[in-house]
């Protein structure tokens, strides 16, 4: 059975991140035809993830935030979506063998209102 996926709702309207939104629906759609006419629809969303998350922690709920606040925006605005994202970027150090290194990573967090994955 097809499911069609028709609208992403991504909490951020930075350019970088609904770019990284579409390319994805992009490739999933060339191996299922029910994402080929999905749209997203970005809106700047608040968190708590301070500007430049430096733990995994902190980019896990951020990212967590970003999906649930723009899930409670387009309720607000009597709008759904199939799917509800946030993607948090930031930093993550650890120490190895008693040197630091640090490194730029991302999260994501994916919900249907019902179940919600990193």
């Amino acid at each position: 059975m097809l499911t069609r996926i028709e609208r992403i709702a991504l909490g951020s309207d930075r350019a970088a991140k609904i770019m990284a939104v579409r390319a994805a629906i992009a490739r999933i759609a060339e191996i299922d035809s029910g994402w080929r006419d999905c749209s997203v629809v970005a809106r700047s969303v608040e968190t708590g993830a301070p500007a430049m998350p430096l733990t995994d922690w902190e980019l896990m709920s951020g990212a967590r935030e970003r999906a649930l606040a723009v899930r409670d925006i387009l309720m607000q605005q009597k709008l759904e979506a199939h799917l509800y994202v946030g993607l948090e970027g930031g930093f993550h150090s650890i120490s190895v063998d008693g040197e630091w290194h640090t490194f730029l990573r991302g999260w994501a967090y994916v919900t249907d209102s019902e179940r919600g994955s990193f």
